[in-house]
């Protein structure tokens, strides 16, 4: 296959960027719903979330590096076009881990943090769905400025919904007793606006006057349609009959559906539509040495984070902190 190389290299990149959005997405869903539970329950959500807080975000980072060193074109060609998301996005994280770190240790003003901790995953969920409408609608400067709000926005609700989905299945799946009610009840209603809203993005980005897909890749995306309506059928399913495992597994499964989708949808672009991945790579030399510390870091990272997600697995049934 021509162009093998950039193809390996860009879906390693893809892989860790799921890998973030599905492992930190459950924890900001979590701060998103945390206003809806009382203090008992929120000091059982954050005690699902202490054990693997530190390495979810490993992802993000790993992710980010491979993209500058990997794709040096593309990284230049993207960043001065979204600095300001960005940055907003770092702060947030920032601001967030701070709260959740305070949070833990004061014994005063629990609310307050708990307040800012859920106000900045919000931010922090609207701007990842900001950035994935962008990516629907592409980076040139007059798109940019100017054209595409409604899809962004509605992108941005759209995976706002989407985490808070997560979170509280992950709840499901770590707690018990009326918290597990609550999120239940909390999963149920956010799916069904997931749904509505889901939608609606897709009918926006049909209508737009610049898509133009192959025969092959509607196919494709609608195989990945039926397959985001099974995942949701089962969704709704388990949380009717109260199951506390396939809510999340099915919701994991609809992320990675739309994220394929997204995929199919822009590629062979990785800057859409103005720079496909082969033409926006480093040389050939640097992609070929580095895929051997890849192909060596890779398995360790991913066995560590099985591991921790092994070590810390069954209910949450009481407060822990460090």
């Amino acid at each position: 296959m021509e162009h093998s190389l950039e193809f390996t290299w860009m879906c390693i990149i893809g892989f860790s960027f799921v890998m973030y959005i599905i492992l930190d997405g459950f924890v900001i869903g979590i701060g998103i719903v945390c206003p809806f539970l009382n203090e008992h329950q929120r000091d059982l959500a954050f005690s699902a979330v202490l054990p693997v807080w530190d390495g979810n975000q490993t992802w993000l980072v790993c992710g980010g590096a491979l993209l500058y060193g990997m794709f040096p074109i593309a990284f230049a060609y993207l960043m001065p076009k979204i600095y300001l998301p960005v940055i907003l996005l770092l702060v947030l994280l920032i601001f967030r881990g701070v709260c959740f770190e305070f949070r833990l240790k004061t014994k005063k003003g629990k609310g307050f943090y708990d307040k800012l901790f859920a106000v900045s995953s919000l931010l922090i969920g609207l701007a990842h769905g900001y950035l994935a409408g962008q990516v629907i609608i592409g980076y040139e400067t007059h798109h940019f400025a100017t054209e595409g709000w409604g899809l962004k926005i509605m992108a941005a609700i759209t995976l706002v919904l989407g985490y808070m989905t997560l979170g509280a299945t992950r709840l499901m799946l770590k707690t018990e007793g009326d918290l597990f009610d609550k999120t239940r009840l909390i999963s149920k209603r956010c799916s069904y606006l997931l749904l509505i809203f889901g939608l609606i993005c897709i009918l926006i980005t049909l209508l737009r006057a610049e898509v133009n897909l192959s025969f092959l890749r509607i196919i494709i995306l609608t195989g990945i349609g039926v397959c985001c309506l099974l995942f949701f059928v089962l969704l709704q399913l388990s949380i009717n009959k109260g199951n506390d495992i396939f809510p999340y597994w099915s919701t994991v499964g609809l992320f990675v559906m739309i994220f394929l989708s997204l995929f199919i949808y822009i590629f062979p672009y990785l800057i859409p539509y103005d720079l496909k991945y082969w033409e926006a790579s480093s040389s050939e030399t640097t992609l070929k040495f580095s895929l051997i510390p890849a192909v060596i870091m890779f398995p360790i990272l991913l066995l560590y984070t099985g591991y921790n997600y092994y070590v810390f697995r069954g209910k949450v049934k009481e407060k822990i902190s460090y």
